[in-house]
């Protein structure tokens, strides 16, 4: 049987996992390692925040590493900050390479989404938060003028920025009325009319895991 690849790129290292976005991270890995899926983990690291190689290994073909580009030139860039200072030419190339499906964790992860050169691959949006909401809820609470300017410019931005979704192949995405966990597969040719099947993991395993971890 023809083995099964993914590149999964990652807004921060998903090791430890200790807080919820890398919690979904990490135990989705560990999940689809587990479904016999190879994973290409790419991960753009986070100031004050370590590599964890030896247990990301233990779930993935690869793990490579994007110092995180952090600064004015991002900070002025037309796409917003979270996003252009993920962004790493390595990274792109190694993408390249191949033909597998790319998983992009959050929005963050989605400077390379409609670059040319990946138009025909199969592109998977795995959402976290709907960013443009949390930074204009921080503009309304925030007293300080220039953090407030910034947080309003950011919601722009990030709202704009959501017109790229419709470069991705699928969206990925749980039920919100609890125990299963859905997930967005290009692995069989059994699609359902959405494009989504269940991969037959409960959500409260998943959690359940999560909090057996060390969580600080």
């Amino acid at each position: 049987m023809q083995d099964k690849h993914l590149h999964i790129i990652s807004f921060d290292v998903p090791y430890p996992p200790n807080y919820g976005g890398v919690i979904d991270v990490f135990y989705k890995i560990k999940t689809l390692y587990e479904k016999g899926i190879k994973i290409h983990l790419h991960c753009i690291e986070y100031p004050g925040r370590s590599r964890a190689e030896e247990e990301l290994k233990r779930y993935c073909e690869e793990v490579h590493y994007y110092p995180r580009k952090t600064g004015l030139v991002s900070a002025l860039s037309m796409k917003p900050y979270i996003v252009s200072s993920r962004r790493s030419e390595t990274m792109l190339n190694r993408l390249l390479q191949d033909e597998h499906p790319i998983l992009f964790e959050g929005l963050h992860s989605c400077f390379y989404l409609g670059n040319k050169k990946l138009k025909d691959r199969i592109k998977i949006y795995r959402e976290s938060n709907i960013e443009h909401r949390y930074y204009f809820n921080l503009f309304k609470v925030c007293k300080n003028l220039t953090n407030r300017i910034y947080y309003l410019g950011a919601s722009c931005k990030l709202r704009f920025y959501q017109n790229i979704f419709n470069k991705f192949t699928y969206i990925a995405h749980s039920k919100h009325n609890a125990d299963r966990l859905f997930f967005v597969t290009p692995f069989t040719e059994n699609f359902s009319s959405s494009g989504i099947r269940i991969f037959n993991c409960l959500r409260r395993s998943i959690i359940g895991a999560a909090s057996r971890s060390e969580v600080t």
